[in-house]
């Protein structure tokens, strides 16, 4: 029980509470009172113009922010260009591309300082909130804050139809804040305006005002950014360019010189001028790269080709070659259009001459090129080409529907028939310095750790020399065993845009692993690059006559019916491994063979040529130090008196993957071609008449060769990791025809015609 003490205790303390609350309803009733009091009374009619006020305000906003992201889609993301761009009426030489229709800064193209560069804007500026880690100073973000400041005032009008009514002043100056958002823009702006009732000296204020535009500007500049990365590391562009020139080029002076012939035993020959190949290329060549489609798009269907049925699977897979995968998995609803607009490029063939002509044939000694002077024309040419291009994806349902476009231009670089890929940094347009890669300070605060994997044996690879290329090298280190593991772990450069690990040490073939080291995720990852070891292999050399291949009738005789090298025979083979990767270097690093029988000791060889032809490779940058110094030491080598001591067991350095061979027979003479006579009708020649007119006698005179090319085989073939490695070689066979001994026999001596017509089976290769 309760004593009474503690029961008043309690009943004072509830009275206590009871008069708390009183008085802070009694607090809460006077406020609101107050404020009712001194509320403004404002009618209808005016808070409905004060309505109109802020909406005018807000539909300015929206036009003018709507001006700012059209011109912002017109000018690869800038609304207003930075002024350090460098301009040049030569496209290939400007930061920008300009013609009537476009100002377009480059997202990727190739200066003049001799690297690759991007002048691609940032989303988001420092201080804004981005969807994704891309910042810069000169942002698109900042770039329709700025100009929506410089011109809101220009249709704002100062107000005008409502002065006799209202007094309106500014407070504070005008913010503007941007938002880029996935499927929209939302634009905010802080505008504080007092507003003075004349009829009754009530005052409202307006502070805030919104705009937003039914634009995915995140996703097309993303997938800018994905075309952009799949350019630079895949060079889809450069590789429909140089589809267009092989499908445009034959030994024709009215089309383009070919990438790669030989005439043999044809006595005329194709002249090009140098200003007609370019006029083609531009008007009748580069529109085509319209052709070039994007996976996944409203726009991907390739052309479709109208031609007889006979040639249906080559048209179509030609173009179909124009579509380019650069991993969109889900279909976008957009449209992309990558097109050539027609300007100026920059085109020269080989080294620049105005007059393109046939180029002899370089032998091995002085015989063999005495004879190819003669019989042999070389129609090998090396296309130098840069030229603009204009990529533009649009979204047909932005602006309710009305469409809203964001065009960008990049570079296209072919650099001896091959995507000029070197030296490339890439940063950012404006006023942001350049970063170099080696500097420490420029490293992303993420662990990477790379393991190196022998990739026949599975076993860690270690002392493995790791790259990691942003434009250039960055020495990342070496590989140590840790927890029986070949790993490194360290942090790398920025690299937004076609970054790549490199993996090298001796005795393997070097690895490439594609990774743009961004800042967006720091998190550490792991990634694994496997390597291929080298292995010595013996190869062997015979030749097929007309003989043998009549008695080869079962795969059983591909041994049997072989025949040695003679005394007067030289094979020549070039045997070289199909890059699985551009940025791989030449391998073998000496991938040509002299064989000749055994019982041969020595021949007469030209150097001078030689070391000629390596040092012009070698300056113009077509092969790096160490591969000129591996073949001037092979040369040099044997540079005793010009004679070489014969090697008769034929080893080479592989590894699996494709290789094309490319082996030349030669047989010495001499061989003598006797003079010959005939009679030629030079009038007109009738079925049943025979010839009306003059008959007049034409005589070749007597021949002496030196030398006869005797056989040839030209062929690619894939060498499985079971070819590689086991302790068999490989012998090799190139098919044989008699050299001629007469000139009826020279004009039926084709061995470009008899080679496809033996069975490949007779051919290929034996492993033993």
């Amino acid at each position: 029980m309760f004593s009474k003490k503690e029961v008043k205790a309690q009943v004072t303390t509830f009275v206590i509470i009871g008069i708390i609350v009183l008085i802070l309803i009694g607090i809460f009733f006077t406020v609101k009172e107050y404020q009712n009091r001194n509320q403004p009374v404002v009618p209808d009619k005016e808070k409905k113009e004060i309505g109109l006020i802020k909406e005018q305000i807000e539909g300015c906003l929206s036009d003018v922010s709507k001006e700012a992201l059209i011109r912002a889609g017109e000018q690869s993301g800038y609304v207003n260009l930075p002024s350090s761009l460098r301009y040049s009426p030569l496209p290939y030489e400007s930061d920008i591309f300009i013609n009537e229709i476009f100002t377009l800064p480059y997202w990727y193209h190739y200066n003049k300082e001799g690297f690759f560069k991007t002048h691609k804007p940032a989303l988001c500026d420092y201080d804004g909130d981005c969807p994704i880690q891309d910042f810069g100073e000169s942002s698109i973000q900042k770039n329709v804050e700025t100009y929506i400041l410089e011109n809101i005032d220009s249709c704002l009008d100062y107000f005008k139809e409502y002065e006799e009514k209202y007094s309106i002043k500014e407070l504070d100056e005008k913010k503007v804040n941007v938002q880029i958002v996935e499927g929209k823009v939302i634009v905010k702006m802080s505008y504080p305006l007092s507003i003075t009732i004349y009829e009754t000296e009530d005052v409202l204020t307006i502070d805030s005002y919104l705009a937003e535009h039914d634009v995915g500007l995140l996703q097309l500049f993303t997938l800018a950014m994905n075309i952009t990365e799949a350019e630079a590391n895949t060079h889809f562009l450069e590789d429909n360019v140089m589809n267009l020139i092989t499908a445009y080029s034959n030994l024709d002076s009215e089309k383009l010189p070919p990438i790669s012939d030989i005439s043999f035993l044809d006595f005329s020959k194709e002249y090009w001028i140098r200003r007609d190949i370019e006029e083609k290329i531009r008007y009748e060549v580069l529109p085509f790269m319209g052709l070039t489609k994007i996976v996944n798009t409203l726009n991907s269907e390739p052309a479709i080709a109208h031609v007889d049925a006979e040639y249906y699977p080559f048209a179509q897979g030609f173009y179909n070659s124009f579509l380019a995968d650069i991993g969109i998995e889900e279909p976008l609803n957009y449209e992309i259009d990558i097109y050539y607009p027609d300007s100026e490029i920059l085109f020269f063939i080989d080294d620049g001459e105005e007059i393109i002509k046939p180029k002899t044939l370089e032998g091995f000694n002085k015989y063999l090129q005495s004879m190819f002077k003669m019989i042999v024309q070389d129609y090998s040419y090396d296309y130098n080409l840069a030229f603009p291009i204009i990529v533009t994806i649009t979204d047909p349902e932005a602006f309710n529907n009305q469409g809203y476009s964001f065009s960008f231009a990049l570079e296209v670089n072919i650099k001896n028939n091959i995507p000029l890929t070197q030296n490339m940094t890439f940063r950012r347009g404006g006023a942001s310095p350049t970063l170099r890669i080696e500097d420490p300070h420029v490293l992303v605060d993420k662990e990477i750790t790379v393991k190196i994997t022998d990739k026949h044996t599975g076993e860690p690879v270690k002392d493995t020399i790791i790259y990691y290329n942003c434009g250039t090298d960055f020495f990342v280190g070496e590989t140590e065993i840790i927890n029986n593991k070949a790993i490194i772990t360290a942090k790398m450069p920025y690299c937004a845009v076609g970054g790549y690990l490199k993996a090298v040490k001796d005795d393997y073939a070097s690895a490439f692993k594609n990774y743009n080291n961004r800042e967006d995720n720091l998190d550490p990852i792991s990634m694994e690059l496997e390597m291929w070891p080298v292995v010595n292999k013996t190869l062997k050399f015979y030749k097929r006559t007309k003989q043998d291949l009549e008695n080869m009738k079962l795969i059983e005789h591909k041994l049997q019916y072989k025949t040695e090298l003679s005394t007067k025979d030289e094979l020549m083979a070039n045997i070289n491994k199909v890059k699985d990767d551009p940025r791989e270097e030449a391998f073998p690093l000496v991938g040509f063979i002299l064989a000749t029988n055994p019982n041969v000791t020595s021949i007469e060889y030209n150097y001078e040529t030689q070391h000629d032809q390596i040092k012009e490779l070698y300056e113009s940058g077509d092969i790096n130090r160490s591969v000129f110094d591996g073949l001037t030491a092979q040369l040099d080598k044997y540079n005793v008196s010009e004679e070489i001591e014969l090697m008769h067991d034929y080893n080479m350095e592989l590894v699996p993957g494709n290789y094309a061979i490319d082996m030349t027979l030669m047989t010495n003479g001499p061989f003598n071609i006797p003079e010959k006579t005939e009679e030629i009708c030079v009038g007109q020649e009738m079925p049943v008449l025979g010839c009306i007119g003059e008959i007049q006698e034409v005589t070749y005179k007597e021949m002496n060769l030196s030398m006869w090319v005797t056989g040839e085989y030209n062929f690619n073939i894939t060498l499985q990791e079971n070819r590689i490695y086991n302790d068999g070689g490989i012998i090799f066979f190139v098919p044989f025809l008699d050299a001629p001994k007469t000139w009826d026999e020279i004009e039926d001596y084709n061995l470009q015609e008899y080679t496809p017509n033996i069975d490949e089976w007779k051919l290929i290769p034996y492993y033993e």
